[in-house]
Parts: C-alpha cells; structure tokens; sequence
C-alpha cells in the first residue's frame, strides 16, 4: 500500500475518533452543566480573572517597552502613543471623602436578598469574549475591570441634573457624554463592537498601567463596585426599565448580593441629561448612590469597576421562545413553557422592585380596581414640543366618559412608588400603547392588560408589550383598536342624514358594559407582523420599536 494511502486511511481515522470524543464530551459537559453550574461559574470566573492579570502584565510589559528610547515593541515596530500615568503629587488627599455628594443618596438599609439561582437558569448564560461576558441570547456585553481610572478632564458633557425648564431647547447631544483619547485607565483593552457607550470609552484608552492611589496618582479612590452607564431614553418608562434591567442582570452575573457584606455600590451617570421623574427610583431599587461624572474632577480611581449593558435584553421576545441551554440556534432552540419556568431572571427583577417599595410578592389583587392609563403632554425632557405633543392623535379627551366605572390615572403625576403600589393591586389595566404599559410587570396574578393599538403602519400589531406580557406568571393581555365615546342617538341620525363617517370601512363595535367603541378602519388589524427583534432605531429615533414619546407616560 503507499504511503500517501496510508496517511490518509489515519487521518480519516484520527478525524472520525475525533468526531467520536467530542461528541462523548459534549454529551458529558451538557450533563455536567446542568448539574454543577454554580462551580462552573466559579472557574470562569478564576479563568477569567487568570486573564485579567495576564493582561495587565502584558499592558505594563508594554509600557516599559515604549519607554525605551526607540519607542519600539521589541519587533523594531512603533507602539503608537500611550496615556502617560499623572506624575505623584504628595499634596493629594486620596481617601473616600474625596467623592463629591451624589445626585442620588442612598438611604436606610438594602432590602433586596436575591433568591438563589437555579442551577438551569438558561436566561443567564454568558460566554467570555476578550475579556468581557457575551450573552448568549442577546449578545449584551458586560465588562469587569479590576482597577480602572478615570481623567475627567478629558470628558466633554454637560452637567446634569438640572430641572428641563432651566435647560429647555438643549441639544441631545450635548447630554451625550465625549472623551479625548487617553481619558480611559484600563489595566487591558477589551475589543468588540457596539453601537453603545462602550466603544466611546474602548476608544479612548490607552493600554497601559494604571493610576495607582499608593503612588499619589488618584484624586478621587472609590472602593467597592462602580457601575459605569450612559441613558439615552432616560424619561421614557420602558427604556428605563431596560436599564434597571440590565444593571439587576449584571449584579446577578457579579454574584453581587447587596451592602450586608459590607462592599458598597455606585452608580456614575456618564450622561449629562436634566432632571428626570424616574431619576429616584434608580437609588430606591439597587440601593446604589448615583453621581453624574461632571461631578468628579481631576483622576478617578475605581477598585472594581464595570461597564453595563446596553442593549435590548431577553423580553423583546415572547418568554417561550428563548433558547434553552448553553449551546442553540437562536429563538425557538429548544424552548420551554412558562409553566416550566427554565428562565427565572425576570421573576427576580420584579421582586427586586417590589422589594425595594415594600410591596409584597404574594400581592392580592383588588377586584373593583380597574384602571385606565390617560396620556397626557407634560414637560418630560428639554426637548419637548408641548404644542405638537398636545396634538398626537394617542391622547384620549374622553376617558372618564368612556370608563365610568374606571379610575382613569396619570402616571406624570405620580411618583414611581406610587405607581408601582397602585398598579400591582389593580384587575384590569387599561392604556394605549406606549411605555405607560410597561407597568403590567407589577400586576398580580388574575390581572388582565387591554393594549390599545392605532391603526397606523408604525403601531398596528406591534407585540411590544404581548412579549413582555409572557414574562410574567398569570396574567392575560389583549391588543385592541382605540376605544371611541359611543355616539347617542341624535349624533348618528345627523351621521346618516349629511353623510359624515369615517369611511366604508369603519366599524363601530359597542359594549354595553363600559359605553365604548372600537374603530376598526382597518379590517386586516391584526394581520400585521411589526416584529423588531434587531434593537435598531425606528422612524422615532427610539430603540425596540418604541416611540420616541418621552413626554407622555
């Protein structure tokens, strides 16, 4: 036999032995997974952080090289410009007090005690990825860095905090944080792309050593944990609820369990955006005092700091549709029903909150409590138009006439907590589509959510709210067309007579129990797929197929 003959009978063996090992190990890992996830999690993390230190060996490695006189990495090829470290200053006073008095404070004592998690929790599975966590169903990227370090001098945004009618007619951008290359400290560079915060900051660092307190080299020390974020939607419900999200997501992957242990949680706002009314509930909820970064000044030194995700999470899809397991094709991989509940992240968000007003999980739903959402313009943000937002065709003049029996409610004028009290007793909860709805979160089980949808190409058969409907236990949700006052008898022999409708399509659809219409001017109303799982922008501006309506509840 030749020998080219007999190379490629082995190979071909050796291929298929392969085959067969990995497919033994695979079977074997997967049980393995499930039933050791937890010490699974602890090795990624001691490998993870394995390569966290290896990284900051190589960036120092790095450093000394370019401070050689040639500037050259050892291969005669030029590193390119470094953040040189701020030279010691014996005169800096390092110490916590240093911190500037947050925005938001923190009061009394954290009452959030996560409940475990379960060992097949499929809805937080993460995959390391230069550095950083994929996750694998949402590809959301959360970033820990052990030492990293601010140069706020470098950051270019304006204030924050201050009331809209001070700042009325600022430009958005100028709320939206830029840094100067080397404003960013990182002990190693992660490298992904994002249409988010993180590039701006991936952009501006340099890899090299970071400032060291012990050194004089820091301003500013803050201890413990600091999460880094910028808000774009920051007065709109829904998008901030994605927010509050993404940090409980991020503290659940951090085996972050509060302030009992004595470790302490900030927040440092990178945006510059005015005051907002949801702006309190971010303290109230992760317990977390909350800084604008305008605020710091000069070197900003973090012990453990983290970068948070940005991106739309698990919920833009209907809860039975997420993959199961570690491995998957995407949506519909596996699967598994609410009944089942393989994916329990979202039950523990919404005790977080409830936890946090003192609201109990076991809630009894009131059943004379029916409420109804009324949209109405009110000052929201720098950027409102109150004359055209008085003119959207969303706002219902008539709601107290329609729903009599109901208790018609506006959220702008209301406290967070005293939304979230309110509206996790109630029955039915009523309102037209927009992130007033998203409060269907809080409902207790029996309660019902009626979504009413114009039929207009951007609303029509829009599942926003269907979806995050399935992520919570026992409650029903119905989209329907917008609700119109029933006209008396008069109205519709004068329609008859002078011929005033609303088109040969149009269908009034009476309930004698609320006196109510429904418009149909379009048969085809639920025919309509308006899925928009890719998180890009609509014609709104907004992310998640969400209107930009920052001025309505």
């Amino acid at each position: 036999m030749r020998p080219a003959t007999v190379r490629l009978i082995f190979n071909a063996l050796s291929s298929l032995a392969s085959v067969y090992v990995g497919l033994v190990l695979y079977v074997f890992t997967s049980i393995e997974i499930e039933e050791h996830h937890d010490l699974i999690d602890q090795l990624e993390h001691r490998g993870e952080d394995f390569y966290r230190r290896f990284r900051q060996s190589a960036a120092a490695l790095k450093q000394r090289r370019a401070d050689t006189a040639d500037g050259s990495d050892g291969d005669g090829e030029p590193e390119g410009p470094k953040c040189p470290l701020p030279p010691p200053d014996e005169n800096r006073a390092v110490h916590i007090s240093n911190e500037p008095t947050p925005y938001l404070l923190r009061t009394g004592r954290a009452k959030y005690l996560p409940a475990p998690k379960p060992a097949d929790e499929s809805c937080l599975r993460w995959k390391s990825n230069n550095g950083c966590w994929e996750h694998y169903q949402s590809s959301a990227m959360l970033c820990r860095f052990d030492d990293m370090a601010l140069d706020v001098t470098k950051f270019h945004v304006s204030r924050g905090g201050e009331r809209p009618e001070d700042v009325r007619g600022r430009n958005e951008e100028e709320e939206l944080f830029q840094v100067d290359y080397c404003g960013v400290y990182l002990p190693y560079k992660p490298v992904f792309w994002t249409q988010w915060y993180q590039s701006k900051l991936m952009d501006a660092a340099g890899v090299g050593l970071v400032p060291d307190r012990s050194q004089d080299q820091c301003d500013v020390y803050l201890p413990g944990l600091t999460l880094l974020y910028e808000r774009i939607e920051y007065a709109n419900l829904y998008h901030t609820m994605t927010d509050w999200f993404n940090v409980h997501w991020s503290l659940e992957k951090l085996k972050y369990r509060g302030g009992d242990d004595g470790r302490q949680l900030r927040m440092i706002w990178l945006d510059g955006h005015a005051a907002g009314s949801l702006d309190d509930a971010w303290a109230d909820i992760f317990h977390a005092n909350v800084t604008y970064v305008s605020q710091y000044k000069g070197i900003v030194c973090m012990e453990r700091a983290v970068w948070l995700p940005k991106n739309s999470p698990i919920y833009d899809v209907p809860k039975d549709s997420v993959e199961y397991g570690y491995e998957g094709g995407g949506y519909g991989a596996g699967g598994f029903s609410s009944e089942n509940d393989k994916c329990g992240v979202m039950d523990r968000f919404v005790e977080r909150v409830l936890t946090a007003y003192d609201i109990p999980l076991d809630r009894t739903m009131d059943p004379a409590l029916d409420l109804v959402i009324d949209r109405q313009p009110y000052f929201a943000h720098p950027r409102v138009d109150m004359e055209k937002a008085a003119k959207d065709t969303r706002t219902l003049p008539d709601l107290r006439d329609i729903f009599p029996n109901s208790r018609v409610i506006r959220l702008h004028e209301m406290s967070f907590r005293q939304q979230v009290e309110l509206i996790s007793r109630a029955h039915t909860l009523k309102g037209m589509h927009g992130a007033g709805l998203t409060h269907l979160l809080w409902l207790p089980r029996g309660a019902a959510v009626t979504e009413w949808q114009p039929s207009t190409e951007d609303f029509d058969g829009n599942p926003m709210f269907s979806n995050l409907a399935s992520w919570v236990p026992g409650i029903s949700h119905v989209a329907g067309p917008v609700p119109q006052k029933s006209k008396g008898f008069v109205e519709r022999a004068l329609d008859f007579l002078f011929g005033r409708s609303t088109g040969a399509a149009t269908e009034s659809i009476a309930s004698p129990s609320s006196g109510y219409a429904f418009d149909r001017g379009d048969q085809n109303y639920y025919g309509r797929d308006m899925i928009r799982g890719d998180g890009g922008l609509n014609n709104f501006g907004s992310a998640s197929g969400i209107p930009d309506d920052d001025y309505r509840a």
